[in-house]
């Protein structure tokens, strides 16, 4: 036995070996991209080809020389084809009212599917123009694998009742094609269900100036998607009800807070938000203030902090706060109320992790819970 560990210790061990590479592979994402054409009702042959709707297109809906009155209609049939290499689902609406929007309520809107409309006997009324925005109603929906394509009939009708108090009035509305990721491919491990959660956008945007025309043009939910590679270099103010989805991009003001929310119903999510110091004062990554309620502030990453000042119904959750020696994570002021900040990490601060301004006076049903706080000191 002593001879055996005497040779044992003496040995080098050698391992039988070999190896086989699979070299240079290359991963190419799928393009999730829908095309969406027209052609006008009765002018056009059943076999003309569509025409593709680009930011260039006039408004379909206010054709040149055609006078709107009781009982006369108008439309187009529609085509939605998938040009990607993703299957998508579509949802075609009528979105952001203007003008006289009473007009829209004796506006009619009929839906002919995958035929062209030649009457509207056979047309399925899904109610009127104001109805259709405000409940988001989807005109026509629909799975589209990779060059599958659907095709149906729009028509806006004047109610024949409508009354003189309508004359001389003007409205004016957007037709809107949304798709996200549908259920379709499978992954490796044989499942189709990854992307059951894909969202609609109602716009998609690449820089400042569009997120800011966006904000402007936004109707009441629409939710706005930025382009992650995006750094917004101004303060954003939100002023109306509606969802800003980051997807990673950069908020960093250099002219003040990053954001400024002073409207309801306001969700911010999956942004990277900076803050600068102005003229040697501390900015705030997001403040929230004018009796704004009923604000979603999630998943983001922040190197500044939060200011909420007389707000009501503010979640602030699953961020995480990578803060500078000088602020505080959170601050809360004045007489808000009905306040929840769970499931944050706040880490780098040299003041407050959660700070309550007056020593809470004025303050009601703030709940802090399932947070982790860590000080730079």
């Amino acid at each position: 036995m002593m001879l055996c560990v005497v040779m044992l210790l003496g040995t080098t061990f050698a391992w039988f070996t070999d190896s086989v590479t699979n070299k240079d592979n290359y991963i190419e994402a799928g393009e999730l991209k829908a095309e969406f054409g027209y052609r006008e009702l009765m002018k056009s042959g059943l076999h003309d080809p569509y025409t593709p709707i680009t930011k260039e297109t006039a408004p379909l809906f206010s054709p040149e020389g055609f006078v709107w009155e009781p009982g006369r209609s108008f439309g187009y049939d529609f085509l939605v084809t998938n040009v990607g290499s993703l299957a998508f689902e579509y949802e075609v609406t009528l979105g952001h009212l203007t003008g006289d929007t009473e007009l829209a309520d004796v506006l009619d809107v009929y839906w002919i599917d995958d035929t062209r409309a030649e009457k509207l006997e056979n047309a399925v009324r899904i109610g009127t123009v104001a109805e259709v925005v405000a409940d988001a109603k989807a005109i026509s929906q629909l799975k589209l694998a990779p060059d599958q394509n659907r095709q149906f009939s729009l028509v806006v009708k004047m109610q024949e009742g409508a009354e003189n108090k309508y004359q001389n009035l003007t409205v004016g509305f957007d037709v809107v094609l949304k798709a996200k990721q549908a259920v379709w491919e499978k992954d490796g491990f044989d499942s189709n269900q990854y992307d059951k959660d894909a969202e609609y956008y109602d716009v998609f945007v690449s820089n400042t100036d569009e997120l800011k025309n966006a904000i402007a043009e936004a109707g009441a939910g629409d939710v706005i998607a930025l382009d992650p590679e995006m750094e917004v270099t101004e303060t954003i103010t939100i002023n109306k009800p509606l969802t800003i989805d980051g997807n990673g991009a950069t908020f960093n003001s250099s002219t003040g807070h990053s954001f400024m929310v002073t409207g309801s119903d306001v969700v911010i999510k999956d942004c990277a938000i900076r803050r600068q110091k102005v003229n040697g004062v501390n900015q705030h990554a997001i403040w929230i203030n004018d009796n704004a309620k009923n604000v979603v502030i999630e998943n983001n990453t922040l190197y500044g902090p939060i200011q909420a000042t007389n707000v009501e119904n503010v979640t602030i959750q699953n961020n995480t706060f990578e803060l500078g020696w000088d602020v505080n994570g959170v601050t809360i002021t004045g007489t808000t109320k009905n306040l929840t900040f769970a499931n944050n990490n706040v880490n780098g601060f040299n003041a407050y992790g959660v700070r309550f301004a007056d020593n809470g006076a004025g303050l009601s049903n703030i709940v802090l819970k399932n947070n982790t706080v860590a000080s730079a000191a």
